[in-house]
């Protein structure tokens, strides 16, 4: 049994938030008209072509900045009606009659998993029918990310989403954003399993006011007005249609001619390292993901962490760091402590998170907090418990940044 992949008709590329803290809708919009406007041609752009849209130039363009001079209402930074106004105002869209963008949002009051599951059916929809990408809004907080894939099982069911989230890295220097340029380093996937609780972030409900998205699933996905649409069919009909064929971004096959039959990486010793790479290779042929390569092949090094939460409560879950000599690629991924298996993970080529594990023992015991809302908020970026002055702190290990259970101290002196 494998998964049915369905894909963006044109190539998506990861742009980084210019502000970290404030303009990941902002950088899913330029994603998504970048992806329209520049793909859209018989050959492919080159990839140091300007993008045609700045972030600052769609912060500009936001009906609540401009009225008010500050960010949107409550806890937002790009309110949902602002991001799909940015997409269905977009001169570059128009021009190519895809200025077709609405909201979809789900209540999830009673019943969360229905919620989430009905939110993905209308991502995977978008994608199958029109081959465009949908914008999803993650966590808990007000952050967007850009979903471009989705696979799904023989009972229709989504089990599997590809995302860009512009989170996490050196923003582009300058904002000066480039058809396909240092940002794209990474790519994140999301499992439709339920994730550990402590790190069950991904996919979270909504909790920000006012109350017509509060306790919500939403996302912006494409929809073209028609005015005589057609006959409405079954959803098996409807999800068996041809898969969209994408141009991906280059990957580096794998390295096997028979994708059933792998030696194992790692000793079959029962224990969480070997699972955890079972359960990857496992999402690998299901999900046929060749861009993984070595690492899920001999010689592979798989390295688990347990983690714990610095406010106290008694959740946890495990970090995994799959790494390969022949392989820029690495991959971070949250498991389950007690099955090991995968809920979420990114393969990304950046060097400072894996470097930052390096030296640290797999006994050790790292930690994290999901109440911060930073550039490196994700669980793939622990923390580590230090005693200073009889008190403890946790220093994250990718940018020593400092918090304590009393609030956060910020970056730690060097002096």
């Amino acid at each position: 049994m494998t998964w049915t992949p369905y894909c963006t008709s044109l190539p998506v590329y990861r742009h980084a938030s210019d502000d970290q803290a404030r303009d990941c809708g902002r950088a899913c919009a330029q994603m998504l008209i970048t992806s329209l406007h520049l793909g859209n041609t018989n050959s492919p752009p080159a990839d140091t072509v300007p993008v045609p849209v700045t972030q600052d130039h769609l912060k500009s363009q936001e009906t609540y900045e401009s009225t008010f001079g500050k960010d949107g209402p409550e806890a937002w930074f790009t309110y949902p009606d602002e991001l799909v106004g940015l997409l269905n105002s977009s001169p570059e869209l128009k021009a190519l009659n895809r200025a077709h963008w609405k909201i979809v949002h789900y209540a999830a009051s009673s019943n969360p998993g229905r919620a989430r599951k009905r939110i993905l059916n209308a991502i995977a929809t978008s994608l199958i029918t029109e081959g465009m990408p949908a914008i999803l809004n993650l966590k808990s907080s007000d952050h967007w990310v850009l979903v471009s894939k989705v696979w799904l099982d023989s009972s229709h069911a989504v089990m599997m989403i590809r995302f860009a989230d512009p989170a996490g890295g050196e923003p582009q220097e300058g904002g000066h954003h480039t058809y396909r340029d240092e940002c794209d380093t990474q790519v994140n996937y999301w499992l439709q399993i339920e994730s550990p609780g402590l790190a069950n972030w991904s996919l979270k409900i909504g909790d920000n006011k006012p109350d017509d998205y509060k306790n919500h699933c939403l996302a912006i996905i494409y929809e073209k007005e028609d005015p005589k649409p057609p006959t409405r069919k079954k959803k098996s009909q409807h999800v068996e249609s041809k898969p969209i064929v994408a141009r991906d971004a280059p990957i580096q096959q794998g390295v096997f001619a028979d994708q059933k039959i792998r030696p194992p990486a790692v000793a079959l010793d029962g224990s969480p390292q070997q699972a955890v790479f079972t359960d990857l290779r496992r999402i690998a042929d299901l999900a046929g993901l060749d861009e993984l390569g070595p690492l899920i092949g001999p010689g592979a090094q798989v390295r688990v962490w347990r983690v714990k939460d610095i406010d106290g409560s008694a959740e946890e879950f495990e970090l995994a760091v799959v790494s390969h000599s022949h392989s820029r690629r690495v991959v971070h991924a949250v498991c389950d402590p007690k099955t090991h298996q995968l809920s979420h993970f990114r393969v990304t080529t950046q060097n400072l998170s894996f470097d930052s594990l390096t030296d640290v023992p797999q006994s050790e015991t790292l930690w994290w907090s999901g109440r911060l809302d930073d550039n490196y908020c994700a669980p793939f970026f622990p923390f580590r418990l230090e005693i200073e002055a009889g008190r403890p702190r946790y220093r994250r290990l990718i940018d020593n940044h400092q918090i304590s259970r009393d609030g956060d101290l910020g970056p730690r002196s060097h002096s």
